[in-house]
């Protein structure tokens, strides 16, 4: 009783949180200003970005997926690697690490890939993917000074940087120890840990460059979006602090960042959009952004319940 009682209470409190922090918005910036803010949108060019940005991250996410794993001997060809995974996000709108884990049932189910290993490699991904965010916004940070609310965010984020490489540098270089030192208890599940094992220097460069066009579209899609809205933001500002909303979406305390993706965006980006409706004062800065990023948040989360819907019925067979 009380492990279900835990189980139902895991599975609404990210809602919860995801429910105060719209309550927080909306009372901060008032509906009305929200749903007026929709009206400077180009319906044409938002609904064609978005399927170009959906239907590019699915092919690229998948294709990567499908070197990532020869990359291990798992040959899985790219179609079923994209139907799988397009299956998970099913799950994966409500949580990001249970729709990794039910991509990682299917890859056993299906091609009787172990569910370790599959994990293994998957959590190998979700570091690298990490450490591309951090980098894409480092090398962004060295040509543009960022401070938001008196904090040089730029600093901050070539320290976290250095910190960052400094720890996968030392994570990679433990890997390659002898036998003998990697003995440690914890490390028992070590099958869990079979990646990084037989992963090398070559390997990990290869994974990064198979990820790349991903980075490429998640860190610079808030441009274009702004754009459909008739707004601009400096390309270099979104180098240099996308990757920081990202990363604060991953954490899973709401359902795909639903709800802090949008704070932090109004944190970080009130004072840098401009041009549009907000030459005019028809708009609040803070409003049009929470309109455009939950607009588009939605948007992806109802076409990956669409396909994920599609794709499970065929799977699950």
């Amino acid at each position: 009783m009380a492990k279900s009682f835990r189980s139902i209470f895991r599975n609404i409190f990210p809602w919860l949180i995801a429910g105060v922090i719209f309550y927080y918005l909306f009372s901060k910036y008032s509906v009305t200003d929200v749903l007026a803010s929709i009206q400077y949108v180009n319906p044409a060019a938002f609904v064609f970005f978005v399927l170009v940005y959906f239907s590019y991250m699915v092919v690229a996410d998948s294709g990567s997926l499908h070197f990532i794993f020869a990359q291990f001997d798992i040959q899985i060809p790219w179609i079923k690697i994209l139907h799988l995974r397009m299956a998970s996000y099913l799950l994966m709108v409500v949580n990001y690490g249970i729709g990794q884990g039910l991509f990682a049932y299917f890859l056993k189910r299906k091609h009787d890939v172990p569910f370790a290993k599959s994990t293994s490699i998957l959590l190998c991904t979700v570091v690298i993917d990490l450490y591309w965010a951090m980098s894409i916004a480092f090398v962004a940070s060295l040509f543009s000074v960022t401070i938001v609310k008196g904090i040089n965010l730029s600093l901050w984020i070539q320290g976290a940087w250095v910190v960052l490489t400094s720890i996968m540098a030392a994570f990679v270089l433990f890997w390659r120890l002898p036998l003998k030192v990697r003995e440690i208890p914890w490390l028992k599940v070590r099958q869990f840990f079979q990646t990084f094992h037989e992963a090398h220097l070559t390997k990990y460069l290869k994974i990064m460059l198979m990820r790349l066009p991903l980075h490429c579209a998640t860190m610079t899609y808030l441009y274009f979006l702004a754009a459909c809205f008739g707004v601009h933001i400096p390309f270099i500002k979104i180098l240099t602090l996308v990757p920081i909303s990202v990363a604060i979406g991953a954490i899973p305390i709401t359902p795909s960042g639903l709800g802090t993706i949008q704070v932090v965006s109004i944190l970080l980006f009130q004072n840098l959009v401009s041009g549009g409706p907000l030459e005019h004062g028809d708009i609040s800065p803070p409003a049009l952004i929470l309109s455009m990023t939950l607009m588009f948040t939605l948007s992806i989360h109802f076409l990956k319940l669409l396909s994920g819907a599609f794709f499970f019925r065929f799977v699950k067979e």
